[in-house]
Parts: C-alpha cells; sequence; structure tokens
C-alpha cells in the first residue's frame, strides 16, 4: 500500500482530532504537519491507556519541540492536548 499523498495548503487547520491506531499516532502527525501552525489545537485521544502504543508519538514531539498537556478525563483514560 502507498502512503497517503501530502498536501501542501497555505490554509491551516485550527483544530485537529486524532483517534486511531495508536501505534500510527506520529505518522498521523507527520501527515499534517503542512497543515498545522502554532496555533492549531491537538487533540489525541485514548493516551493514558494505551500509553505503551505511543513511544513514536513522544519520540516525535520531542524531535520538533512541541509541548503538550496529558489530561485525564476517566478513571484509566485521558487525551493528549497541544496549544491550549
Amino acid at each position: 500500500m502507498l502512503p497517503p499523498k501530502r498536501r501542501t495548503s497555505s490554509k491551516k487547520a485550527d483544530f485537529v482530532f486524532i483517534d486511531g491506531q495508536k501505534s500510527q499516532y506520529a505518522e498521523y502527525l507527520e501527515i499534517i504537519e503542512t497543515l498545522i501552525s502554532d496555533t492549531t489545537i491537538l487533540v489525541l485521544d485514548d493516551v493514558i491507556k494505551y500509553h505503551n502504543k505511543l513511544s513514536t508519538v513522544y519520540r516525535f514531539l520531542e524531535k520538533k519541540q512541541m509541548n503538550y498537556e496529558v489530561r485525564q478525563l476517566e478513571a484509566d483514560d485521558g487525551v493528549m492536548t497541544m496549544g491550549l
């Protein structure tokens, strides 16, 4: 399977919500990288319950020097936010 085409656009997203295969979150972030700006709000779902599948996300965030916050919403789960 070929990777999705990366779209380039002068328009930037205001809000992005990611909920999918947890081990692919870093790839999703790479795909949308050209569509986000410093003011874009990013939310990644299920980051506490599936923390063991997110090592590539943490490496991506460190490489890009992106600040984030993990917010617990339920006893065993929550979201990661960036840009808030």
